[in-house]
């Protein structure tokens, strides 16, 4: 077995650090690639022996500085090189919480890492995508492994925008590095806002951020893969705990493109992303008067709502929320007459003995007699059966 043989190990690491230090010489670079390769076998077919890789002298050095030496001007055998050294140091952050803690604290790990998910952006070569995807599974096993590195790699500089951008690419594109790189980037952005407010604010702040999840979101439907489908659920939580943060945090979320869509579709994916989209609406709505008319208006929203409410039982979370919504929403539709007449405005006259009816669907809308309802109803139906579906009433108006 080759990690038995003396020496074998040290090998394969002094030949990869070789090639990493060489960008003029083809030979060593092949070697290098090779070497890794032979890591990625070891590491893969052998968990056991990752222990074995991570305690070798000088591994996570040479490992980081491939990774390190594998950018956009490199030669491609080097990317190569680079690609394969981050995808070994992600089986060693996901081992045992000491090697996520050991890579995560080794002088300028973080950084290689972070450069080399910036570098597999939208025009990069499958070698940079390559490499940007096992770069940001690292990034997710150290968080994951060793929860107390998170503010490390949240105050790596650039780490921020190279994990949002990862996002985007990854829902734009059918490539699957970058898809992987999405969803291990954006499980890093929803752990990372666990750590406190302040990183919540980052992420709402960050230049295209919001835009970035909710394109996720968008990605993410029923019938997408499930990879994306994942990407939408970690989306759909970072939208969540932006919302609930501060109403100014939730209209700005309402305010971003495409977003309150997006997140009454979401509602229709079923599960944790359908709970996480209830959420940021009802935060959203919440935020005041104006911003629960916005959500209600949204397009595909209402339907959405209604259907996340009479789910009830297995969604109860996004049920309450959508219910929540509804009624907040459809009761201020309805109260803009006060006491009077939805038709003709008309109020109860003591006087002369007029009593104003109660829509018998919604039991809160108010007419003068049977003509004023038929008048009244194109404008009211849709606010009178949304009260309905949320509170068992009967729509026959």
């Amino acid at each position: 077995m080759l990690p038995e043989e003396p020496g074998a190990l040290r090998a394969l690491l002094a030949a990869v650090a070789a090639g990493s230090a060489a960008p003029d010489d083809p030979r060593l670079q092949d070697t290098a690639k090779n070497s890794a390769l032979a890591l990625i076998g070891i590491t893969t077919d052998a968990p056991e022996l990752v222990q074995c890789v991570a305690e070798e002298r000088g591994a996570l050095t040479a490992l980081l500085s491939a990774v390190a030496a594998g950018g956009a001007a490199a030669p491609p055998s080097l990317q190569q090189v680079a690609a394969h050294s981050a995808l070994v140091l992600g089986f060693i952050a996901n081992g045992v919480p000491e090697y996520a803690q050991r890579l995560a604290e080794e002088p300028g790990a973080l950084r290689a890492f972070v450069a080399a998910v910036a570098a597999g952006g939208a025009a990069a070569a499958p070698n940079l995508q390559n490499a940007a995807a096992n770069s940001a599974v690292a990034l997710r096993a150290i968080i994951t492994r060793a929860p107390e590195c998170v503010q490390l790699v949240a105050e790596e500089p650039g780490a921020l925008r190279a994990l949002v951008a990862a996002v985007a690419a990854g829902s734009a594109m059918a490539a699957p590095d970058r898809q992987v790189a999405a969803l291990s980037s954006v499980c890093s952005i929803a752990m990372k806002i666990q750590a406190g407010r302040a990183y919540v604010l980052r992420v709402a702040q960050e230049p295209g951020a919001l835009s970035a999840l909710v394109a996720a979101v968008a990605a993410g439907g029923p019938t997408a893969a499930s990879i994306l489908q994942a990407v939408a659920k970690q989306s759909s939580l970072v939208l969540a705990n932006i919302a609930s943060a501060t109403p100014r945090l939730a209209q700005r979320l309402a305010e971003a493109e495409s977003a309150l869509p997006a997140l009454a579709a979401g509602m229709a994916a079923g599960g944790a992303t359908a709970t996480n989209c209830a959420e940021a609406l009802g935060a959203i709505a919440e935020a005041g008067p104006a911003l629960t008319q916005c959500v209600a208006k949204a397009r595909g929203a209402l339907p959405a709502l209604v259907a996340a409410a009479a789910a009830g039982g297995n969604a109860s979370a996004a049920a309450g929320a959508a219910v929540a919504i509804i009624k907040s929403w459809a009761q201020a539709a309805v109260a803009t007459a006060g006491a009077a007449c939805v038709h003709c405005g008309r109020s109860t006259d003591q006087a002369t003995g007029v009593r104003l009816r109660v829509c018998a669907g919604c039991n809160t809308a108010r007419y003068c007699n049977a003509e004023c309802q038929r008048h009244a109803w194109n404008g009211h139906k849709v606010a009178c059966r949304a009260l309905a579906a949320t509170s068992g009433g009967n729509v026959g108006a």
